[in-house]
């Protein structure tokens, strides 16, 4: 039932926001015939006026007709189905209309439309100027500063009631033109309705957006208000909260959108430097809740954004969503003598303290004409988020390479403890703003020395497909060195080291222990390469020169008027290569992959399936025993579900080692074949239990080192007791993987 607002929303919405990945597969509502009851939480926890369905190409929602008085897009997931608000009919339950849902052809999930509410708390009376800015101090911002500014090389997007965006002490670090209402679809400068929004763009009811964005961002060195503590991050704010009666309520279709338009910014090149998603929001609840939104945050985190909430103010322990997923980094609040009053939350998912009582910033006064000048006191777990928030982008600004874990661990690490006599603070630590921005600094490598060290495949000039390869893999003396098709195997990978000069690379199979060598030493035009013994001799040094476009020259020390070459600059796979006169055609140029070794930093992850991320790499009930299963199983965060990834120096390759068992993850028996199972077995050091791993479009690849085939989920299948087996590969969802560093 798509009538005219559904198609015009579609168009609208297909045009502004980038394809997002929610995997079907993340619906865990049972479907209606089973009898029992839909656990999709308390009625206040969602709208009971709509639900958000995915459904297929061929779906048939005819059936929802009877229900619905509209289906509203919002958009579609990266496999081309649609994910839709439906507007229920007052006479149907949230509960029937999700069960009708699931009995429609082609409706592969359904779920509610949660309700967040804002996490504030009442304002304080103003302190006194000596002291109103006491929580820059107390977060050791001024040191940081002498660091390191962010001089609007990072951006941090405000989630929110909106912002005063003519205020004084915002309007130069406030990106107007990208700012954006994900309530009303549209500019955030054009936000204006009867509900509350001004012409500034912030809720007339509450100036929350506008107190929270000065805490991170408020402008510094400009001789008016305050600064926020990132000084001078650039700022996206976008409206999340519309009124509800007279309360402020957001909803995962409206996060939805959210987190949509930043990913649009980024596939279409209009902001690159989004890396810090600030959100004061929250809903209390249990088990596996509003996977939807979990899932963008899950999909921000890999596109390289780190979402940051309030961790809640309601004197509970229980968790409060989304502050408490694992992905998200959590901030409690304390106060000008670094304690935690007692009516602000605390659970072990919590990560950090920050200040958050009585915190002075910009301030939105709703009274018509508003005033731009305007400057106040808050308290509360919203008032600490901003605070790491702006954190952040001092040390992405300090250090852009960094990842989102590795700025989350610098500021885990970096935090100034508590100690034992803290109480319920015992085990947190304070945020401490000059050690993190000291520490991302150090991580900083040193510049290079030019040198190629390390281990690579080497593909030549005449396609990136087709590579430098020991002919049959074979550990003999004299084997054939050969240009074959790329297919993630032992035999093409390379060791690069230097000669004992420092002028000559030696090159290396790590499987054969075998060096490239010219035969009999005789550096002759037409002569063939083969793998030899390592002897030290001059015959197996090389100078590798690299060329004007990135690529190289591989020359023998023996004659460098010769160099490597693929005869006739054949593509056709199982070439010999030979040296030949140097002519600078691409059958003499070879690229050098990115190091082997830099592709996954060694550490402690969970594996998630790529399309639907929230089932990981299970040991079948964490067994410790030999040829346990390697399967898929829900998110659990038990050390069946860890596994430490190290890269091994003398293979080139990667090992998987299961936390709970200390098993390596294995191809059973070895096997060469599609549909091989993946087990678990003690560390033998062999190539069962060695893997190559190549990065593709933000996921991961898994190969078997000596097969060459993929880690695969039959069938894309993502259910419980998956069974893992290695496949041919086929670019398949089924073979993306998503890590995330523990």
């Amino acid at each position: 039932m798509k009538n005219r607002w559904h198609l015009f929303l579609s168009v609208l919405l297909a045009l502004v926001f980038a394809a997002m990945s929610i995997p079907s597969s993340f619906a865990d509502t049972p479907e209606a015939d089973n009898g029992s009851p839909l656990d999709i939480g308390d009625p206040s926890q969602y709208r009971s006026d709509q639900i958000i369905i995915t459904y297929d190409n061929n779906a048939d929602l005819a059936g929802l007709e009877a229900i619905s008085e509209e289906i509203v897009s919002i958009t579609e997931d990266n496999q081309g189905n649609e994910i839709a608000l439906v507007e229920i009919t007052a006479e149907v339950s949230v509960e029937e209309a999700i069960t009708q849902a699931l009995e429609e052809p082609g409706v592969l999930a359904a779920q509610p439309d949660y309700i967040y509410s804002l996490l504030e708390t009442t304002d304080d009376p103003l302190l006194g100027a000596a002291t109103q800015w006491w929580w820059l101090e107390g977060a050791n911002a001024y040191q940081a500063w002498d660091l390191a500014k962010t001089n609007h090389q990072v951006t941090v997007v405000v989630m929110d009631t909106g912002v005063n965006i003519n205020h004084e002490d915002l309007i130069d670090n406030i990106d107007i033109a990208n700012a954006w209402d994900a309530v009303a679809i549209q500019p955030l400068i054009d936000s204006i309705s009867t509900e509350g929004p001004g012409a500034c763009g912030e809720l007339s009811s509450s100036g929350h957006g506008t107190h929270v964005t000065g805490i991170a961002a408020a402008t510094a060195d400009n001789a008016k208000g305050g600064a926020g503590i990132s000084y001078n991050a650039n700022i996206l704010p976008i409206r999340v909260f519309s009124l509800q009666g007279s309360t402020l309520e957001s909803s995962t279709a409206i996060l939805i959108r959210a987190y949509d338009y930043l990913f649009s910014l980024q596939e279409t090149n209009v902001l690159n430097n989004i890396r810090v998603v600030n959100m004061s929001l929250g809903e209390y609840a249990s088990g596996d809740y509003d996977v939807l939104l979990h899932n963008q945050i899950i999909k921000a985190g890999n596109r390289g954004i780190l979402t940051v909430a309030s961790a809640g103010n309601g004197n509970r322990s229980d968790a409060l969503y989304p502050s408490d997923w694992l992905e998200v980094f959590s901030v409690m609040p304390i106060d000008i003598n670094k304690q935690k009053p007692a009516q602000y939350d605390i659970n072990s998912n919590k990560n950090i303290c920050a200040p958050g009582i009585n915190i002075y910033s910009t301030s939105f006064t709703s009274a018509f004409p508003y005033v731009n000048d305007d400057y106040g006191t808050k308290s509360g777990s919203s008032m600490a988020a901003p605070v790491v928030s702006g954190i952040a982008c001092l040390v992405w600004a300090a250090n852009p390479d960094l990842s989102v874990a590795e700025v989350k661990q610098i500021l885990l690490d970096t935090a100034i403890p508590f100690g034992v006599d803290a109480g319920v603070l015992a085990g947190f630590g304070r945020v401490n703003a000059e050690q993190a921005v000291q520490k991302a600094l150090e991580q900083i490598p040193e510049p290079p020395v030019i040198t190629l060290e390390g281990f690579y495949t080497l593909c030549t000039g005449l396609g990136s497909n087709l590579v430098i390869d020991i002919v049959g893999a074979s550990k003999a003396n004299e084997a054939s060195v050969i240009s074959y098709t790329s297919n993630h195997t032992v035999a093409q990978v390379f060791q690069i080291t230097l000669d004992g000069t420092g002028d000559y690379y030696i090159i290396k199979n790590p499987s054969s222990g075998k060096v490239l060598d010219v035969p009999c030493a005789q550096a002759n035009q037409g002569q063939q390469i083969w793998q030899y013994q390592p002897n030290g001799t001059d015959a197996q040094k090389w100078l590798i020169e690299e060329l004007d476009d990135g690529s190289y020259l591989i020359r023998p020390k023996l004659n460098p008027n010769l160099c490597i070459d693929v005869p006739g600059a054949s593509t056709t796979p199982g070439t010999s290569l030979w040296l030949y006169s140097i002519n600078y055609t691409n059958a003499q140029r070879f690229r050098l992959s990115s190091k082997l070794e830099s592709r996954v930093p060694d550490g402690v992850y969970t594996i998630g399936a790529a399309v639907s991320p929230q089932q990981v790499v299970d040991v079948a009930g964490g067994s410790s025993a030999d040829m346990a299963d390697i399967q898929l199983w829900q998110f659990n965060n038990t050390n069946a579900q860890k596994f430490r990834i190290t890269f091994d120096p003398v293979s080139g390759m990667y090992q998987i080692i299961n936390i709970g068992s200390m098993k390596a993850v294995d191809v059973t028996g070895a096997g060469l074949s599609s549909g091989t199972n993946v087990w678990q077995y003690s560390q033998n050091n062999t190539y069962a239990q060695r893997w190559y791993i190549e990065q593709v479009d933000g996921c991961y690849r898994f190969y078997a080192a000596h097969s060459g085939m993929a880690l695969d989920a039959p069938g894309c299948n993502t259910a419980n007791y998956t069974s893992l087996w290695t496949y041919t590969p086929n670019g398949t969802p089924a073979q993306n993987w998503l890590l995330t560093l523990l």
